[in-house]
């Protein structure tokens, strides 16, 4: 259904080739998997398939690729949205087949089962979490009913349950004639799937084959940031060897404490009498499914959103009643996409900007900056503009944004969201070491076995109530 011959593709200003001479055939109901870590260029290749490249991203290209049939594509980034409701988008496509109104509407009510959105056909898609929004955007890339589906890292910001129904629906796809290209650097989300595997290393594609052989070459994949075992994030470190201070871990004197906490979407959705407390050094992780308020309530905590009742308390002080900047004058926040808080034309005054609003000696910035762009390993980075990098290191910018006001309690949304193993890893090992310094953490996460692995609480929250497990 779509072949690419010889492509290459070199952004302006890049000295290297994001993508080079790959050559890729993907017949009618083929899946294939494109696994690759970080900067291999696996965005790059389906952006060119899907015509972006050189149609909307500029780009020098050579070679073809050429595609036989109608295309659905869920980008990585799930916030590209026309319309205001879920409702609005998916009917929107519907419209634009010339369908009556009888057939949109029995398809639109099979695309709200499929993907749950029954309850949040009238929302904002703005108000949705990320993984609702994931789930918006993959019924959206269906709903013409695609004879070539292009997915970039569709699981991403689904819970487990969401995971497993939508691999069997790849699979019924796939058997109904849908050819389906994926990118991933966990390609042991998808051992369900009757795939071919490309590995793509630095813009090549060096290798295809089966899923048997691809697993005979799990320590190379591994060692390129690659998770073919789900073991690839716990590879340098055990819970048991990180070294932590534990002090006031649910102690008298916590950095953060919420005390009945409440909030509601209208009739929509509720979170009820939250209640929990983290002390110095300690690392907590918030799981819950997509919707259950894992988003909300670090709005809540940092003041973006009001409580309906209940007190958030961050080093013993109330935040109702101050600014945005008076409640997260302890706090950093680490938003789920970078994207939504950078916004400066170089690394470096990204990361002096929150120095200089909270009115730093502008004598000691520059030391600050220094710092946190070396311990990140970014100086090299520090006169690029954040949007010509890829978004795991544009995630890096905003982090070292973060962590140089040195904030008590840092809140992270879903941090590692698209990075390879390798990367996260990487950021895992410094977290841990913030909290060893005596940082107060709370992580959004839908990787269990992440917060499992490095967590010494985790809170769960389940249709807007909060338990510890």
């Amino acid at each position: 259904m779509f072949s690419i011959r010889e492509l290459t593709i070199t952004y302006p200003q890049q000295k290297q080739a994001a993508c080079k001479n790959v050559c890729l055939e993907v017949r009618a109901g083929e899946i294939v998997l494109l696994a690759g870590s970080n900067g291999s260029g696996k965005s790059t290749l389906l952006h060119s398939v899907a015509g972006l490249i050189p149609g909307i991203f500029r780009a020098d290209v050579t070679g073809s690729c050429h595609v036989d049939g109608r295309m659905g594509m869920a980008l990585q980034d799930s916030d590209v949205f026309l319309l205001a409701t879920p409702e609005e988008e998916l009917d929107f496509i519907l419209q634009n087949q010339g369908l009556t109104l009888e057939i949109r509407l029995q398809k639109l009510e099979r695309l709200i089962s499929l993907f749950h959105l029954e309850a949040l056909l009238k929302r904002n898609i703005h108000s949705l979490s990320g993984g609702e929004r994931q789930r918006l955007a993959l019924a959206a890339a269906i709903a013409s009913e695609p004879e070539v589906l292009l997915l970039d890292e569709p699981l991403a910001q689904l819970d487990s349950s969401f995971k497993t129904e939508f691999l069997q629906l790849l699979q019924e796809l796939a058997a109904s004639g849908t050819s389906i290209l994926i990118s991933t650097t966990f390609s042991n989300q998808y051992e369900s799937l009757n795939a071919k595997y490309c590995w793509l290393h630095e813009g090549q594609l060096i290798w295809q084959g089966s899923k048997a052989d691809f697993y005979n070459k799990w320590e190379q994949a591994r060692n390129a940031g690659i998770d073919v075992d789900g073991k690839g994030l716990f590879l340098r470190k055990r819970r048991d060897e990180i070294s932590r201070q534990q002090k006031d871990i649910n102690g008298n004197n916590p950095v953060l404490a919420l005390v009945n906490l409440s909030y509601s979407y209208g009739d929509t959705f509720r979170l009820q009498d939250v209640s929990l407390s983290i002390g110095r050094g300690e690392f907590a992780a918030l799981t819950g499914a997509n919707g259950s308020g894992k988003s909300t309530l670090l709005k809540l905590i940092t003041g973006i959103l009001k409580p309906g009742r209940g007190t958030v308390q961050v080093k013993g002080k109330d935040i109702s009643g101050q600014s945005i900047a008076g409640a997260t004058a302890e706090s950093g926040f680490l938003f789920q996409n970078p994207d939504h808080q950078i916004f400066q034309d170089k690394v470096i005054k990204e990361v002096a900007w929150g120095l200089k609003m909270r009115k730093l000696d502008p004598e000691l910035i520059p030391a600050r900056v220094e710092k946190w762009l070396k311990r990140l390993q970014m100086e090299h980075l520090a006169e690029e503009h954040p949007y010509s990098l890829t978004k795991t290191d544009r995630q890096w910018v905003a982090l070292a944004g973060v962590l140089a006001r040195q904030p008590s309690l840092l809140l992270l949304d879903e941090p590692t969201h698209g990075m390879d193993c390798v990367s996260t890893a990487r950021f895992m090992d410094v977290i841990m070491e913030l909290a060893a310094s005596g940082t107060a953490i709370l992580m959004v996460t839908h990787h269990h076995e992440l917060a499992d692995h490095y967590s010494q609480r985790i809170f769960h929250l389940d249709k807007g109530m909060c338990c510890v497990r």
